[in-house]
């Protein structure tokens, strides 16, 4: 895993913050129901290459120094490719019909019957990276926009429709000619990771 992302899989000690808890009470259950020890390997990440580079020279060197490793799902796809992973299929025990994996993602992800990488609620920002839109009621008011509810419910929120709604949406609210965070824009969005899920869903 990437040290950015590694409270996903293990923390130190509770410390009343919910995630962190709840990862901490997890493994502590299945340390104790299995006997086993689970210890991260966590990775500086900062263009994802080092992560894959030590996935692929540990399997290499055979050194056994992890049993499973977390993967932006975006980068897993040279690694699987390689043929450096075992398919889910021939890890015995594990039941994909269980609610803790998410159903409609490893479904996707099977191939030729399959599964290489697959998603459950152990990875815990498949929720906190989620994406939604979000839209300011009163100025759709104010410009006069349609129910965006409706363009939603009657099936006609598309790509195209988005692009037509914001291209052209833009007021310099403060009047200084420069636009800035103190006017209004068509469309907002973060600026790390805000085409991934364009990218996923196109």
């Amino acid at each position: 895993m990437t040290t950015a992302y590694a409270y996903e899989m293990d923390t130190e000690e509770l410390t009343g913050e919910v995630t962190n808890d709840a990862v901490f009470n997890r493994n502590k259950k299945m340390e104790d129901r299995f006997n086993v020890t689970i210890d991260e390997i966590a990775v500086d990440n900062p263009s994802h290459t080092e992560h894959q580079a030590f996935i692929r020279q540990s399997i290499a060197a055979m050194d056994n120094s992890f049993d499973i490793a977390a993967v932006f799902v975006y980068y897993a796809g040279d690694l699987v490719l390689e043929n450096l992973f075992a398919g889910w299929d021939s890890v015995p025990y594990v039941n994909f019909e269980n609610p803790w994996w998410v159903e409609k993602i490893n479904q996707t992800f099977t191939v030729r019957g399959k599964l290489y990488t697959a998603v459950s609620d152990l990875c815990v920002t498949s929720m906190q990276l989620a994406y939604a839109y979000l839209f300011n009621q009163k100025i759709s008011a104010d410009y006069n926009v349609e129910s965006l509810y409706d363009v939603v419910e009657e099936g006609r929120w598309t790509l195209d429709y988005e692009y037509g709604l914001t291209k052209d949406f833009y007021v310099d609210l403060n009047g200084d000619g420069t636009r800035d965070a103190k006017d209004v824009y068509g469309l907002l969005s973060d600026v790390n990771t805000s085409l991934d899920c364009y990218y996923a869903a196109c």
